[in-house]
């Protein structure tokens, strides 16, 4: 029994001795803003924002990157099509080229639709916290937070 009482002892001194998720977002925040400042001592926190989990975006996922891709390439191939035009001699090589701009553009636009779906849908790796944060103090320039 007095093992089984030390041992939910330690547990909640262990416990409790951890900070929160809030607490370690707000001393990051403030020892980067800090460490930016000229004076680092006129610091001082005005507000906290509520704080929320952040995720890697579809955008940035293997499938992702992949569409991304491969709309580049259709990109530069309308650009590519259109130096073309410009030098066509004929009618056919001009309608030619119109339709492949068609099917180009047809499937532009498909890949749009399912980035959009999908990235609606989409929820990623956890990668940390966002928050906002108001604060005071003296600095020369700005700081940009991202």
């Amino acid at each position: 029994m007095k093992k089984s009482v030390l041992g939910l002892v330690i547990t909640i001194a262990l416990i409790s001795c951890t900070k929160s998720p809030e607490n370690k977002v707000k001393d990051n925040v403030e020892k980067f803003i800090t460490s930016k400042m000229d004076d680092p001592s006129s610091y001082e926190s005005v507000k906290f924002g509520k704080l929320d989990s952040l995720f890697s975006p579809f955008e940035e996922s293997k499938e992702g990157i992949k569409l991304s891709q491969e709309e580049e390439t259709l990109s530069k191939k309308l650009s590519n099509n259109s130096n073309r035009i410009d030098m066509t001699e004929s009618i056919q090589e001009l309608k030619k080229i119109q339709e492949e701009d068609k099917t180009i553009t047809e499937r532009r636009k498909q890949i749009v639709d399912i980035m959009l779906e999908k990235s609606l849908k989409y929820k990623g790796e956890f990668i940390g916290f966002k928050t906002k944060h108001s604060f005071r103090g003296k600095k020369n320039g700005s700081i940009n937070i991202r």
